[in-house]
């Protein structure tokens, strides 16, 4: 069973709502039966003055509850109960703050739609062809992606950033929950250097579906189903002189995931590949 600290718990509680003084009060009604607001104040180090302020938050908010009798004395709820009607509440307001925000979000689209309804279609496509201008564009399209990166992982390879710079990005994939699809195309010298970078890549918590495939017919990036970046030259060895289109919603990204998914289909996942073509020697 997972041991919890003191401070780990004041600081879990005060997630949920409850201020300082109610956690300390909390935290003893807990440890008895019942007791009187006095000899509460004493025990939980808090003035007799605002005690029954404390008290009566913790009973509005469902930790607290008042025993008949003709000494007034309080007892804690049970805290399954109580922890558990909170988060019901925070579930309840949260729907409530997602409803609100979605007609919002609605209302300020049409106003968007309405200001931007004459844009030119080659507003969503752009040219990018120094490798500057292709490593940042696939940098703040991989920050952008917010479920799921489809990619062609076709020689040769445009990111050699540093550690740090990969590490970034994984990190941000694991933080939402990144849906990874890469088909590989297989390259014999760097096929036993990649396949492992998937495993130890795996181990870190990283979602990575992978496929292999013995020839792509370009470099392909898809970001959720907004944005689409691929080669635009036929094919090269060399890192030099690529060109790069990327476009953002419109038929065209819309019939590159269309693309994807063919390749998908007739591609063998990389742990049946490793069948046929071992990385252990």
């Amino acid at each position: 069973m997972e041991k919890f600290s003191t401070k780990d718990i004041q600081e879990q509680l005060t997630s949920i709502g409850l201020t300082e003084y109610e956690v300390k009060v909390y935290l003893q009604l807990i440890k008895t039966d019942k007791i009187g607001a006095t000899n509460l104040a004493k025990s939980a180090s808090v003035s007799r003055g605002r005690i029954y302020d404390v008290l009566d938050n913790l009973i509005i908010k469902g930790f607290c509850k008042i025993l008949p009798g003709a000494t007034k004395s309080y007892k804690a709820v049970a805290p399954e109960v109580a922890i558990d009607n909170t988060i019901n509440e925070m579930k309840k307001e949260m729907l409530l703050k997602e409803m609100s925000l979605l007609e919002t979000s609605k209302s300020l689209q049409n106003v968007f739609d309405s200001t931007n309804e004459n844009d030119s279609p080659a507003e969503h496509v752009q040219i990018l062809t120094s490798q500057s201008a292709i490593k940042e564009r696939i940098k703040q399209l991989q920050f952008e992606c917010q479920s799921v990166l489809r990619v062609f992982v076709k020689e040769p390879i445009i990111m050699d950033n540093s550690q740090k710079d990969f590490d970034d990005r994984r990190n941000d994939q694991i933080k939402k929950n990144l849906k990874m699809k890469q088909i590989y195309e297989y390259n014999e010298i760097r096929y036993k250097e990649y396949a492992n970078s998937i495993f130890k890549i795996r181990k870190t918590g990283a979602d990575y579906d992978v496929r292999v495939s013995m020839k792509l017919p370009l470099k392909l990036a898809i970001y959720d189903g907004n944005h689409a970046l691929f080669t635009l030259n036929r094919e090269r060895t060399s890192k030099k002189n690529y060109s790069m289109m990327s476009v953002s919603y419109n038929y065209l990204t819309l019939a590159m995931i269309e693309l994807f998914e063919f390749y998908w289909d007739l591609a063998v996942p990389l742990e049946e590949f490793i069948k046929s073509y071992p990385i252990e020697n």
